[in-house]
């Protein structure tokens, strides 16, 4: 650790002479190849390559006290590439070590020597949000910090895509974020986490359930080239709203009023959308369509009757009903989601013939 801080003084001391016509601004100082003919600045650039593949950074153990509630890598020594200043710690303390403020260097060259002058690798700040999601939505302060934090986090990650627009896919550092976002909430939507494959920008009220949310207008507006690039879409399609269903309610017991009411305004929007038959929308949503029954339970609506034929007294309509299963009032859109054999169905069957 001693000998980190004083190669840190020095290089913040010296760093402009020692790289001076290393070209740091215009070239990756990553990349140690060059020919012959590059000379000493080919030398000088091969010098900062290695200085930023070796441990020798002494980072902090421990979060200081304001940074206390975030994730914490921890390690002791690091290479330049795997730390950085404390004040990036809300883009990376989850992945990197952090920088004591009394040991950062102070210089722009000492910085640009280090990697430290650009935003944080992709990766890195993916991880950073990973584990902020995996912390929960916290109490009200949190919350509030991470409406602050979790924009500069995007900003990051958007000006990476930004800057690699036009490279094939698998190359560049943005894929990296990329893979690890795609598969684990990371958007903070201002009260809690959320996948991108569960964000669109525009969705029906009645879809905002556990699984199902709408952008923010706000973030769409900052972020919108990010969101779509990681898996936020325009709209939700009936796929979605039959996997609300499914995940998002649960299954066995009543519903009570307010869920079943909002379960059955989904299966309105389902049949909505466009399918002209039962067997073409379970195919499309990949299985049965559930609903709510009379009494507020899901089952799937191919087991459910419409009741028609609600003029029918009481008797009649307990010997037409029998065994079916009813199910909550439907929208006109939705009768073609329920093909069981209706009340008005096996009143009929059941009446003596004209002939």
């Amino acid at each position: 650790q001693t000998r980190g801080r004083a190669l840190l003084r020095i290089l913040d001391g010296h760093a402009e002479a020692l790289l001076e016509g290393a070209g740091l601004e215009a070239a990756d100082a990553s990349d140690d190849s060059g020919s012959e003919s590059d000379g000493p600045i080919a030398g000088r650039r091969a010098w900062v390559a290695a200085l930023r593949r070796e441990r020798w950074v002494p980072t902090l153990e421990a979060p200081p006290d304001a940074e206390a509630l975030l994730p914490w890598a921890g390690p002791w020594l690091c290479a330049p590439d795997e730390s950085r200043p404390l004040d990036d710690a809300w883009a990376c303390s989850a992945s990197l070590g952090l920088v004591a403020k009394a040991d950062e260097p102070r210089s722009e060259a000492a910085l640009a020597a280090l990697g430290w002058r650009d935003d944080a690798a992709p990766a890195a700040v993916a991880a950073q949000l990973v584990a902020l999601a995996g912390r929960g939505p916290g109490d009200a302060a949190w919350g509030v910090a991470l409406g602050l934090r979790t924009p500069q986090l995007y900003g990051a990650l958007g000006r990476r895509l930004a800057a690699e627009r036009g490279l094939s896919r698998g190359e560049g550092a943005f894929q990296h974020a990329e893979t690890l976002l795609r598969a684990a909430p990371w958007l903070w939507l201002g009260d809690k986490w959320a996948a991108g494959a569960s964000v669109a920008f525009a969705a029906p009220e009645v879809a905002d359930v556990d699984c199902l949310h709408e952008c923010p207008a706000a973030l769409a507006a900052a972020h919108g080239p990010l969101l779509r690039a990681l898996g936020v879409r325009e709209a939700f399609d009936a796929a979605d709203f039959a996997r609300a269903l499914r995940e998002g309610f649960p299954g066995g017991e009543p519903l009570g009023e307010g869920r079943a009411a909002v379960a059955a305004a989904l299966v309105g929007l389902i049949a909505a959308s466009g399918f002209e038959s039962v067997d073409e929308l379970e195919a499309a949503v990949g299985g049965d369509v559930l609903a709510p029954d009379g009494e507020g339970r899901l089952a799937p609506a191919r087991q459910l009757a419409v009741d028609d034929a609600p003029w029918l007294s009481q008797r009649m309509r307990e010997n037409a009903v029998g065994a079916l299963r009813l199910c909550r009032a439907p929208s006109a859109e939705s009768c073609l989601l329920y093909t069981s054999p209706s009340p008005r169905d096996a009143t009929l069957s059941r009446m003596p013939s004209s002939a």
